[in-house]
C-alpha cells in the first residue's frame, strides 16, 4: 500500500525510545501463564533455529496459528486443548 502510494516510513511513523513490539501486560493470573507460553514458544523455536514453517512441519499446527500464538493473539483455541 505504502508503494501505490509512494509514501516511505519516515511519512507513516515515527521512530520510538524502543525498537522492540509493545510488551503484554496481562491482566490476570490467566493471562500472565499465556503471555509466558506465548513467549517460550517463540524463545524455544529461535534457540533450536526453526522457523515457524519448520515448527509447523513438525507439530502439526499451521504456520500462521503458531505466529499467532507467539504474539498472544489467540485467546482460545482448538492448540491449546
Amino acid at each position: 500500500m505504502m508503494a501505490i502510494f509512494e509514501l516511505d516510513w519516515t511519512q507513516v511513523a515515527e521512530v520510538g525510545p524502543n525498537a522492540g513490539p509493545h510488551p503484554r501486560m496481562p491482566d490476570t493470573a490467566q493471562d500472565g501463564q499465556q503471555v509466558y507460553l506465548c513467549d517460550s514458544l517463540r524463545w524455544g523455536r529461535r534457540r533450536l533455529g526453526w522457523t515457524l514453517a519448520e515448527l509447523a512441519r513438525r507439530s502439526g499446527v499451521s504456520a500462521s496459528q503458531l505466529s499467532r500464538i507467539e504474539r498472544g493473539q489467540v485467546a482460545r483455541s482448538a492448540v491449546f486443548t
